[in-house]
C-alpha cells in the first residue's frame, strides 16, 4: 500500500508499508503523526488507522515440563476461568473505615 505522512505540515511521500516501518523505528513516525492514502477522505492518525504498526512483536516460546512434575490434567485456557465459591475474595474496608474506624450504632 502506497502511504503519505504529515511532514510539518507537507504530504511527505509515497512510501510503502516497509519505508513507514523503518520510519516508525527511527522515530521520525509516532502514533499520532497524520497518515494518508488512496481511498481515504481525510488524513487519521497513524495508531489508530494502522495499529498493527504499533502492536508488539511477540515472539513464541516453548517452555519444557520440569522433570518429575505431572503435567497431565492440568491445562491452560486462553482465558481466565471465573473463580469458585471457595476462591471468593474477602471484601476489604473502606478508605474512611481504616482511616476513622468502624462506627459504634447506637
Amino acid at each position: 500500500m502506497i502511504w503519505f505522512y504529515n511532514n510539518e505540515g507537507a504530504a511527505d511521500g509515497p512510501h510503502d508499508d516497509e519505508a513507514m516501518k523503518a520510519m516508525i523505528k527511527e522515530g521520525r513516525i509516532n502514533a499520532r503523526t497524520l497518515i494518508w492514502r488512496s481511498g481515504l477522505e481525510l488524513w487519521e492518525e497513524a495508531g489508530t488507522l494502522m495499529a498493527a504498526w504499533w502492536q508488539p512483536q511477540l515472539k513464541k516460546i516453548r517452555v519444557a515440563a520440569k522433570p518429575g512434575k505431572e503435567t497431565s490434567g492440568t491445562r491452560r485456557t486462553p482465558t481466565p476461568l471465573a473463580p469458585t465459591e471457595e476462591e471468593a475474595p474477602k471484601p476489604k474496608e473502606g478508605f474512611f473505615t481504616r482511616l476513622f474506624g468502624r462506627r459504634k450504632s447506637s
